[in-house]
């Protein structure tokens, strides 16, 4: 009985590390395919690379293909902004964002329909006194002084 218990395990111990063993020879097969395969994409010329060459290599492959994926994404989405303002405004971005520049040099303003002052640039403050209330009619200067004139020096003094 001892032999014939013996001899099972000595059986089972053989037929699982024999399977261990098939199966590991199958995923290092798979492992080499695959290098091989990644080798004859990035190896330069006809030199021998290791493993942890090619696997460098590859990864500075992807690296690349991916910033360069990125830098063309930023591109097109750039150019589809531009030609949308262009469209919309009759202007390039360059000449845009000039005339945005120019207009926080001369001072901006943004009032809302309830007449609080949203937002106003500091130049804004030097031409407050004289600059708005003459670009609007007359009709609308004393309305428009009536209501900003008080907010603003409330909120700038």
């Amino acid at each position: 009985m001892y032999k014939c218990c013996h001899l099972i395990t000595y059986l089972f111990t053989y037929y699982c590390r024999k399977t261990r063993n098939e199966s590991e020879k199958r995923r290092r097969d798979t492992f080499n395919r695959l290098i091989a395969e990644l080798t004859l994409l990035v190896a330069k010329g006809d030199r021998k690379m290791d493993k942890s060459s090619v696997l460098k290599c590859a990864i500075n492959f992807l690296k690349k293909q991916h910033f360069q994926a990125e830098s063309t994404s930023d591109e097109a989405s750039n150019t589809v902004l531009d030609h949308k303002l262009r469209i919309v405004t009759g202007c390039n971005l360059p000449e845009i964002v000039q005339l945005y520049m120019d207009a926080l040099a001369a001072g901006t303003f943004c009032i809302h329909c309830s007449g609080h002052i949203e937002h106003a640039s500091t130049s804004f403050a030097t031409l407050f006194d004289d600059a708005v209330i003459n670009i609007s009619t007359s009709k609308h200067s004393e309305s428009l002084a009536s209501l900003i004139l008080p907010m603003f020096t409330q909120s700038f003094f």
